[in-house]
């Protein structure tokens, strides 16, 4: 629903002074780290043991002590999932390391790098990657009021808080992003919000208040939208109390300002805004938000009557005629997802509606403005929305060889890019886009990927190895990723054979090539967030 809030969960970091691997001075957090997130993930823990150790408890007794109940269990994690070193350091040592990760450090000028933070603090990173599938998928659907799942992506956020705001955990920074993010995302859910949607679906004749200065709630431009949430906040506040009753007025100020932040991240961004309603008139009888609004709610399985006609064929020729066999269905639809004048169109125009859809422009120049093109695209949006949540869900985390998440994003794949492909319905740089997200998904399959995963896991040493020239192989820095698959390439092309056999570097040049083309998306997203 709102593209900024993603925007700002999307480049939100794991910030931790922790070490990422080598763990020869007696740090595990790597291992750790890797224990809290398989514990977390109930769906593919494959152990069991875990459900009985209460590690995310808000009770901060009951957390710590689950490493003395659960050491067996740890234990055996460790031992399948960790380094060597790490295994062996937790087994020969685990009263040290109950000692570091129960009892918080005492005196007056403790620094916030000590390990009691540093592995405690670990135990926040599973809960944010949950709230950026959460939150990914709850703000990229258009969902009404008090829908399950921005309910649950709020109360994800809320723990999240919870944990990062203990001292020491996370820096200000972070932790004062992530509040704003949590903000926004209550805004979705707000009185104001479901208020804001109702007028802009029910499109009422506000010329009784000229306090509006002939300002429409279907606002096009965003610095409308400003106006109407600042300059002219009380005349807004009086039709949202005459169209939505005495209660809308609940935390109005609070929630106008978050809207206000909402508009102006949109306005100095050129990050479009979209809500479950259109932004703009649809007296010309365009449908596009509608059609949105229809094939969102029969992605999710909301009228049965759906499932019975084509409307998500892959067959561009076939699709369109789902509308004329499913006339009745898609009218009902209609009827509740759509504003009353689309209805009405849809209603009393049908035809004229249907010949848009179904019947594609013709000759050399065609205008890829045309109704025909955006009415195609509206389909693909609901499996690209779930392509993205899922996607979110596995990029941040170390997966098997054939992982079923990664085979179910492969498989999906191709099928969206099918329908995304059509000349004009979305632009080359969209579709570029997905195109470059596949590969990387293939990349993380490979056995290139593998075996960067195992030499993280197993730590072994290098320091053998004089070509890195000191180069610290596990540093995860976007600086010295892009010194090893550039200045330090063949001598990582060297260490990955000799570690994980020839299998690992068979197409090692096309695999660091992706890995390059990863790190310098990953550096624009960098510059990004800077800015």
């Amino acid at each position: 629903m709102f593209y900024s809030i993603i925007f700002l969960t999307s480049l939100f970091t794991f910030i931790n002074s922790a070490p990422t691997a080598n763990s020869t001075n007696g740090d595990v957090s790597q291992c750790l780290k890797s224990f809290y997130r398989s514990a977390y993930d109930n769906e593919y823990n494959e152990y069991n043991c875990t459900k009985d150790m209460p590690l995310f408890s808000e009770n901060s007794f009951a957390q710590k002590t689950s490493f003395v109940t659960g050491k067996n269990c740890f234990l055996e994690f460790a031992k399948e999932e960790c380094s060597i070193a790490q295994y062996n350091l937790l087994n020969t040592r685990y009263e040290e390391f109950l000692d570091v990760i129960t009892n918080p450090p005492v005196g007056e000028r403790v620094p916030c790098s000590n390990p009691y933070f540093r592995y405690n603090a670990l135990r926040c990173e599973p809960m944010i990657e949950d709230f950026r599938v959460k939150g990914y998928l709850a703000t990229n659907i258009d969902t009404k009021m008090n829908d399950s799942r921005v309910l649950e992506a709020i109360d994800v956020c809320q723990k999240v808080l919870n944990c990062i705001s203990l001292p020491c955990y996370y820096t200000e920074q972070f932790v004062e992003k992530f509040t704003g993010a949590c903000k926004l995302l209550e805004l979705q859910n707000s009185l104001l919000m479901d208020c804001n949607i109702k007028l802009k679906k029910e499109s009422p004749d506000l010329s009784g208040y000229p306090c509006l200065g002939g300002i429409s709630f279907n606002y096009g431009e965003t610095e409308d939208g400003i106006e109407l949430l600042s300059t002219k906040r009380e005349c807004t506040k009086k039709v949202m109390k005459d169209f939505c009753g005495e209660k809308v007025l609940e935390n109005f100020d609070e929630m106008a300002e978050r809207f206000l932040i909402l508009l102006c991240i949109s306005c100095t961004t050129s990050i479009p805004i979209t809500t479950s309603i259109p932004i703009t008139n649809t007296t010309d009888g365009d449908m596009g938000s509608c059609l949105k609004q229809f094939y969102q709610a029969a992605y999710d399985g909301m009228y049965n009557c759906t499932n019975e006609f084509p409307f998500f064929s892959d067959d561009i020729a076939v699709q369109p005629t789902a509308f004329k066999t499913g006339k009745a269905c898609f009218l009902e639809a209609a009827k509740a997802e759509c504003t009353s004048a689309q209805y009405s169109f849809l209603s009393t125009k049908f035809d004229q509606f249907y010949e848009s859809i179904s019947i594609p422009p013709t000759g050399e120049n065609v205008d890829c403005s045309s109704k025909y093109f955006k009415y195609g695209a509206q389909k693909c949006i609901p499996a690209g929305v779930n392509f993205g949540a899922k996607s979110e869900a596995v990029g941040h985390i170390d997966t098997k060889i054939n992982d079923s998440r990664v085979l179910y994003l492969m498989e999906e794949c191709p099928k969206l890019l099918k329908c995304m492909e059509p000349k004009c319905f979305f632009t080359e740089k969209h579709v570029q886009s997905l195109r470059d997200i596949c590969d990387t998904i293939v990349l993380k399959n490979s056995e290139f990927m593998g075996c960067q995963v195992k030499i993280t896991k197993q730590a072994p040493d290098l320091s053998e190895y004089t070509c890195l020239d000191g180069l610290d192989f596990y540093d995860e820095s976007l600086k010295t990723q892009f010194e090893l698959a550039t200045l330090k390439k063949d001598c990582m092309k060297t260490i990955m054979e000799e570690v994980c056999g020839d299998k690992s570097v068979a197409n090692f040049d096309e695999d660091a090539a992706g890995i390059l083309k990863n790190l310098k998306m990953r550096a624009r997203l960098s510059v990004a967030l800077d800015n």
